[in-house]
C-alpha cells in the first residue's frame, strides 16, 4: 500500500495494520514490530535564503529528536547517525540501536525534502527480517515532486489501495483546506517562523 502526501511518498510493509494518532501514522507488524511516521512541512513563501534556513533548522530538529530517542539508557547505539548509502532517490540519514540484552532493534531515519522533513522510527525483535523491513521501507520513500503540481491544481489527495478519513491542511497564507496526508499544527501551537515561513514542530 502506497501513501502519497504533498511532499513525501512511501509504502508501508505488506500486511501491517495502521492507525493515525495525532500527527503521526503508526504501523504494527505481526511480530510486535512498530513503525512510526511523522512529518513536518514548511508552509508559506519567501526568499530562498529563508527557505534554506528553515529546511536546515527542521533537519537539525529531526536529527536531535532521533538522537534523543536512541540515547535511552536501555539502548546502545550500533550505528551512529549518518547518511544512508542504501537510499539514492532522496536525502536520508539513519541510526540504529539495540537493547542492552540484544533482544530488540531500534531504527531511526530522517528524510529531507524540498519543503519538509519526515521522521520515522522502527523497532522490533532483533532479527534479520527487521533489517530487511527497514531497508525496504527507506528505499520506498521519495519526494512527490510531480505530485506538488497535481495538488496545486486539483486540491485532491491521492491515496491508494484503501480510503481513509482525510485531514484538512492548515496553511499560514491562504487558509485553504487542501486535503493532506500529514496533519499540520496550527501556527502558535508548536510552530515557529523564519521570514514568511512557518516551521511545524516534530513530535
Amino acid at each position: 500500500m502506497t501513501f502519497v502526501g504533498k511532499v513525501f511518498v512511501f509504502a508501508k510493509p505488506d500486511g501491517w495494520r495502521h492507525l493515525q494518532e495525532g500527527n503521526r501514522y503508526i504501523f504494527h507488524g505481526p511480530n510486535h514490530e512498530e513503525l512510526i511516521v511523522s512529518s513536518a512541512l514548511i508552509q508559506g513563501n519567501g526568499e530562498l535564503d529563508d527557505l534554506n534556513a528553515v529546511r536546515q533548522q527542521l533537519f537539525q530538529n529531526a536529527e536531535q529528536s532521533a538522537k534523543n530517542a536512541a540515547s535511552h539508557p536501555a539502548l546502545k547505539i550500533t550505528q551512529p547517525f549518518q547518511r544512508e548509502p542504501r537510499v539514492s532517490n532522496i536525502e536520508c540519514w539513519s541510526l540504529c540501536a539495540q537493547t542492552l540484552d540484544s533482544g530488540s532493534l531500534f531504527y531511526q531515519a530522517v528524510f529531507s525534502g524540498p519543503r519538509g522533513i519526515m521522521l520515522t522510527s522502527l523497532d522490533g525483535p532483533n532479527a534479520a527480517a527487521l533489517e530487511a523491513i527497514f531497508e525496504q521501507f527507506i528505499k520506498s520513500v521519495r519526494v512527490a515532486s510531480e505530485s506538488a503540481h497535481y495538488f496545486s491544481n486539483t486540491n485532491k489527495l491521492r491515496f491508494h489501495s484503501e480510503s481513509r478519513r482525510r485531514t484538512p491542511q492548515i496553511t499560514c497564507c491562504t487558509q485553504a483546506t487542501t486535503p493532506h496526508l500529514f496533519p499540520l499544527p496550527v501556527e502558535g501551537k508548536g510552530c515557529s517562523r523564519v521570514g514568511h515561513f512557518t516551521i511545524p514542530a516534530i513530535s
